[in-house]
């Protein structure tokens, strides 16, 4: 995406293909290719458009304005705010019961077999659905325990090593055992 700037204010956000008329010249789609390097579109006002991301999930967002920056134009938001921990947890804890209930789904048919015919669970069966069970209460005292986003976000990170370096597992929020063959 590109934006027109004159005068230090955004004048038009061109979101495609679409050809652009500046001072009364009409430039072709080509513009925005290889043909023109973004030094010489910067020279007649146009500069490449981003817009900084969003984690809707943990904050809310008011007041969006573009800063114009030297090489670039940027789209931020003035006011952010962590949404209530109270609903990130309750909303986490949610996903979480549902993903345990759609891991114990798969073998809920040996537990009633079990008490239909009262033919054994096997033991590679009831292993796996009481390792789920202990990720589900592991991952929501996790969630529970959580006392701000940023708490939250760590949840939902890599594991690391004590100098920082990612190491092999999955992110406390999803530490689930794997599912069975």
């Amino acid at each position: 995406m590109w934006a027109v700037v004159k005068i230090n204010q955004v004048t038009q956000v061109i979101h495609g293909g679409a050809g652009v008329l500046i001072d009364d010249v009409r430039h072709p789609p080509a513009i925005f290719g290889n043909a023109w390097t973004d030094a010489q579109r910067a020279e007649i006002g146009i500069l490449p458009y981003q817009q900084s991301s969003k984690d809707e999930r943990h904050y809310t967002y008011r007041g969006e304005r573009l800063d114009i920056q030297k090489d670039r134009v940027v789209k931020v938001w003035d006011i952010v705010k962590p949404k209530p921990i109270a609903d990130i947890r309750n909303e986490y804890t949610r996903q979480t019961d549902q993903t345990a209930v759609q891991k114990l789904n798969v073998t809920d048919w040996y537990v009633t077999r079990k008490v239909e015919t009262s033919k054994a669970i096997p033991k590679k069966i009831s292993d796996h659905r009481e390792a789920i069970r202990t990720a589900w209460e592991s991952i929501v005292s996790a969630i529970k325990g959580c006392e701000s986003v940023e708490e939250i976000k760590l949840l939902l990170e890599p594991p690391k090593d004590k100098k920082g370096n990612v190491t092999d597992g999955n992110p406390a929020m999803y530490d689930w055992p794997d599912d069975l063959d």
